[in-house]
């Protein structure tokens, strides 16, 4: 949703599934998209900042032999660049740092478990 000429703010949801490991991350942030140009309704350079809320959940661990699920924060800054074309479709590619968090003391890790990944979002609308 367009706040004004330069800036718009979504909602995004996530899924990250790892067969190696057999996990599954949900995520759903907020994110606010800032134009560079000044112009949100035209292509061109966009920050994106964002902040969620972010769902860790291992189907068997070989250390307990359980499965188990917790929860966290996720917080980072998307660079990314938007192509739109006169008739509305448009397309999105951006990168950039993030920050996760998730609570360990589910399954007995008293440190915690956070740090720094790359962030990556391909999308694919309609203006209108």
């Amino acid at each position: 949703m367009r706040i004004n000429p330069a800036t718009a703010i979504g909602v995004s949801l996530g899924k990250n599934t790892r067969n190696t490991y057999d996990y599954n991350i949900y995520n759903a942030n907020v994110t606010l998209s800032y134009a560079l140009n000044g112009d949100y309704m035209s292509s061109g350079w966009l920050l994106k900042p964002f902040i969620g809320m972010a769902s860790f959940e291992q189907k068997y661990d070989d250390i307990f032999e359980d499965a188990y699920t917790t929860k966290g924060v996720t917080a980072g800054l998307l660079f990314t660049y938007k192509w739109l074309w006169d008739s509305g479709l448009n397309v999105q590619l951006g990168f950039g740092p993030q920050y996760a968090s998730v609570n360990s003391d589910d399954w007995g890790d008293d440190d915690g478990n956070s740090g720094l990944l790359l962030a990556g979002e391909f999308g694919l609308g309609y203006s209108f």
